[in-house]
């Protein structure tokens, strides 16, 4: 029996560019879905997560419920991609802090006293969208992931420039001393946001200073600085 004839599949069309209609809503649809972010932080400062309205959130820009919804599936979307803009800024000006102190040679005194008042104001600015964080977190534990990765990240980033300037610590307990001291300014920091329990508030300007004088007494920074 001879054999039966292949047959031939034809080609698969080349792809056409996209109409130009479509390549010019793109952009503009980016740039709305950045106004919505933008707002909806705004807002976060005002009120709590579970208090604001998609139509808030639409209306601060003008925009209809309808276009929210063009751009967002729902609200929990919506704060998944705030949650990772707002991170993805805070890790960049950390990483440009950590480069500007590589590159002016900054002494690690200084260079905590930079780190604290930057942490300090992030939990400034942002006092209301880590606040719906945190209380969103208690049913939606995911939710504080993204923001926890990224102090760990940046801690690691700075323990790498602060350890190695400990010699009157042993090499284990420099990079755990760095870790902890770090753990103290969070968790200070998200406590008051949380509680505001006092006596200095999260809006008192000499808090970052108390916390960068805490932190260079736990890690023994005037010996460095004495040369001890």
């Amino acid at each position: 029996m001879s054999p039966r004839p292949q047959r031939q599949r034809a080609a698969a069309p080349a792809p056409q560019p996209a109409p130009a209609a479509l390549r010019t809503v793109q952009p503009r649809a980016r740039a709305t879905r950045d106004s919505l972010l933008s707002a909806g932080r705004g807002l976060l400062a005002q009120r709590g997560l579970h208090e604001l309205s998609i139509a808030d959130i639409a209306g601060a820009i003008g925009l209809s419920v309808g276009s929210f919804y063009g751009r967002f599936q729902d609200k929990e979307a919506f704060f998944a991609l705030l949650q990772e803009q707002v991170t993805a800024e805070w890790l960049a000006t950390g990483r440009a802090l950590l480069r500007d102190a590589d590159e002016s040679g900054r002494a690690p005194g200084a260079l905590v006293a930079e780190v604290c008042a930057e942490v300090a104001g992030v939990f400034r600015r942002d006092a209301g969208f880590i606040r719906s964080a945190l209380k969103h977190s208690s049913t939606h534990p995911e939710v504080w992931t993204p923001i926890k990765h990224v102090g760990q990240l940046f801690v690691e980033e700075l323990t790498g420039h602060l350890a190695p300037a400990l010699l009157h610590l042993g090499p284990r307990q420099r990079r755990p001393r760095v870790r902890f001291a770090m753990q103290m300014v969070f968790g200070t920091c998200v406590n008051a946001v949380l509680n505001d329990p006092g006596p200095m508030q999260l809006d008192d300007r000499g808090l970052e200073r108390e916390l960068a004088r805490a932190v260079s007494a736990y890690l023994g920074l005037n010996r460095v600085a004495h040369g001890r």
